[in-house]
């Protein structure tokens, strides 16, 4: 198989690239918090006055939900992300008492009843630890208290049912859950929080080959977003 001929041309912070289409400028001189869920991670990126104040990453995502639902109600590994993503809360005192979600039985799984308030604690205790370590590393410098746009959630995690009402809890300020704003044509499909950072990416390429000459993935980057084949 003939590889392709791409290079690595630059390096970009996801939580940067994401940041980038899913606020405004006007929301970042306002001051604003935006924080990317995915699997593995949780990066974060503070403006205050126009630039980027305060950012990094911590070690805790989606993947660690999913790994605490799977030991805690012990259940494979597959059925525990899409326990996760079909029924999962981060609400909790919001369902009847007592009631119940049926696992249907499966190859080398026989079937299990979760009660869905345990599986909503579960996710709550996860989200809750990792927004509050957050908020504690941001408390170290003062410009959490600038924030007058609130705070943008964005990634995967950002679909959980009330997330964004935990972090309004926490960090004392509105939340939003958000998603790529700047695409043109069909958006169905890039609408999903899940692509912020892909389509950040994107669009930072975009910006930068104009600055450069174009090669490679530069070249296929002109043509679709020129519109030319």
């Amino acid at each position: 198989m003939k590889e392709l001929p791409l290079d690595v041309e630059d390096v970009v912070f996801g939580g940067l690239a994401s940041a980038q289409v899913v606020i405004t400028q006007h929301q970042k001189d306002l001051g604003a918090l935006v924080l990317d869920i995915g699997g593995g991670t949780t990066d974060y990126v503070l403006y205050a006055d126009g630039a980027v104040k305060q950012s990094g990453c911590i070690a805790i995502g989606g993947d660690h939900i999913t790994n605490d639902i799977s030991m805690g109600l012990r259940i494979p590994m597959a059925r525990s992300e899409k326990l996760k993503i079909e029924e999962g809360s981060c609400v909790l005192g919001n369902c009847f008492p007592g009631e119940m979600i049926l696992l249907k039985d499966d190859s080398g799984f026989a079937g299990k009843e979760i009660e869905r308030e345990t599986l909503n604690t579960i996710i709550h205790m996860r989200l809750r630890e990792t927004l509050e370590l957050l908020k504690r590393r941001l408390d170290e410098e003062p410009f959490i208290n600038y924030l007058g746009s609130g705070i943008f959630i964005t990634g995967g995690c950002s679909l959980l049912n009330g997330i964004d009402n935990l972090a309004e809890e926490i960090f004392e300020m509105p939340a939003h859950v958000a998603h790529a704003q700047t695409t043109s044509g069909v958006t169905s499909a890039v609408e999903n929080p899940q692509f912020s950072t892909a389509i950040g990416l994107i669009k930072y390429a975009q910006a930068v080959q104009t600055e450069r000459p174009a090669r490679g993935i530069g070249r296929i980057l002109g043509r679709i977003f020129s519109g030319r084949r």
